[in-house]
């Protein structure tokens, strides 16, 4: 998570003025909205899902938008469940 915080500060502040698409992998991105955010818990992004973070002047930084499913990719992980899968007993 120090790597990930450092990452995104390098990106703050090489941008000040203008806005930046981030592009990664959801759990990163998740992870790192959750540290924005704690009570969003860690994130579960859907594939090309788009996520929108402000930075005011003084640097705080505030998640406007989490994980919304611009390309209807729906939540579903990158590898489905094979249907003959045994289904735990309860």
């Amino acid at each position: 998570m120090d790597r990930l915080r450092a990452a995104f500060d390098r990106v703050v502040e090489a941008h000040p003025d203008g806005h930046v698409l981030v592009v990664g992998h959801g759990l990163t991105l998740g992870a790192w909205l959750a540290t924005l955010d704690p009570g969003l818990g860690l994130v579960a992004l859907p594939n090309a899902s788009v996520s929108t973070v402000q930075v005011d002047a003084d640097g705080t930084r505030r998640v406007l938008a989490a994980g919304v499913d611009v390309a209807a990719q729906g939540f579903g992980s990158a590898r489905s469940v094979p249907t003959s899968a045994p289904v735990p007993a309860a």
